[in-house]
């Protein structure tokens, strides 16, 4: 008996796209459209096993599909379709990596969504405003670790605290950071 597959989390695939040479893999393999490793390497300047090893990450995270023609494998951006998320992130990041030079700010907005309790925060926070100590009893941590997370998110432009440790939800500008906290509210 097959194994279920499993499903990639938000969270991971968050963490996957917030390493700036992978969003340079993605980059390049969405400039070209059907590319192999051996010129990912070469355009992307990294040795081949280090291409491939990030090439595999963003097809198990379902934004690439990877086939193989005699020897070579090639990748091609298309978003598997059992993935939830997969397209509606490879649409934002094919935005987002059209228009900037460099990642610094996709890596920013990414890493608001690279932890659990930060996707928990998030949707607490979807319907209510909250104060800190409250969201930390509703979610589940300490108070610490909610400061933690919170600090987080209000760096990226997600939450914003009041003077009275209030917690709102913010409503960051179109583009890549919008689709995550939609993903993440789903």
């Amino acid at each position: 008996m097959k194994a279920p597959a499993l499903a990639p989390t938000l969270w991971r695939t968050c963490r996957v796209l917030a390493c700036p040479r992978r969003l340079e893999v993605l980059r390049c393999v969405i400039g070209k459209g059907s590319v192999c490793v051996k010129e990912v390497a070469r355009i992307c300047r990294m040795p081949e096993n280090t291409a491939t090893q990030y090439l595999r990450a963003l097809q198990a995270r379902g934004l690439l599909v990877a086939s193989r023609q005699s020897r070579w494998v090639y990748y091609v951006p298309r978003a598997d379709p059992s993935v939830q998320h997969a397209q509606l992130l490879l649409d934002a990041m094919r935005r987002d990596l059209a228009q900037r030079e460099t990642c610094e700010n996709s890596v920013a907005a990414l890493t608001a969504f690279t932890h659990p309790r930060r996707i928990a925060i998030v949707r607490c926070l979807n319907s209510e405003t909250m104060p800190v100590d409250q969201m930390a009893q509703v979610t589940g941590m300490s108070l610490p670790a909610c400061y933690r997370h919170m600090a987080k998110l209000v760096s990226r432009g997600v939450v914003v605290v009041g003077n009275d440790s209030v917690c709102k939800l913010l409503c960051p500008a179109p583009g890549l950071a919008t689709t995550l906290l939609q993903a993440a509210l789903e």
